[in-house]
């Protein structure tokens, strides 16, 4: 019995084991496709997508046949369903990393709002330049350079810590100008209309 339970612990450790290189295995299979993906996008490279297909299909292949969990395969096939997507779309991804660079530039040449009459007019494009930066963000599917992002990031930082007293300032300014509207109607309803005019 003694032999028998050796015996068994033995196969486990070796399942384990065998596990954790399958695991490190396709990590570097599938790294090495996003590689190639990302080199293409990044730097123009042109990508073979025959090649690059029969590729995913052959690690997909030995995905199947290996010792991995069910739920391990799964999220294997799913980074391998994202390249796949990810190289059908390589145009509009490779547009979408020239436009969130363009995006970033062209705010990057905006001085920040610093007074409240820059409020209205910057605040409104700012918050249109993150519209227009969702939108890109969207298409590029998850592939946008890091320090792109890391820029992007930085750049809204940096505008809403500006915007923040401004947005302050001008609600103060909007109660003030509410009261006193409200003071006015008040007035010329109580026909004391030279009162009204000095408001």
């Amino acid at each position: 019995i003694k032999a028998e339970a050796y015996e068994q612990q033995l196969i486990e450790e070796k399942l384990i084991a065998d596990k954790t290189a399958a695991v490190q295995q396709f990590d570097r299979l599938i790294n090495a496709q996003a590689h190639i993906l990302t080199s293409a996008i990044f730097e123009n490279s042109d990508i073979n997508d025959t090649a690059f297909l029969s590729e995913l299909e052959n690690i997909s292949a030995q995905l199947k046949a290996s010792v991995l969990t069910s739920n391990q395969q799964l999220s294997f096939s799913a980074e391998i369903d994202r390249l796949t997507q990810q190289l059908g779309r390589l145009p509009e991804i490779a547009q979408s990393v020239t436009d969130a660079t363009h995006l970033v530039s062209k705010i990057a040449q905006i001085p920040l709002p610093s007074k409240a009459s820059d409020f209205d007019e910057r605040s409104i494009m700012f918050e249109e330049w993150v519209e227009q930066w969702s939108l890109v963000y969207k298409k590029a599917h998850g592939v946008l350079p890091e320090s792109i992002v890391t820029s992007y990031e930085q750049v809204v930082t940096q505008w809403r810590k500006a915007l923040k007293p401004l947005k302050r300032q001008h609600a103060q300014q909007l109660t003030w100008l509410r009261k006193k509207v409200a003071d006015v109607q008040r007035l010329i309803e109580a026909g004391k209309y030279n009162a009204a005019f000095g408001v």
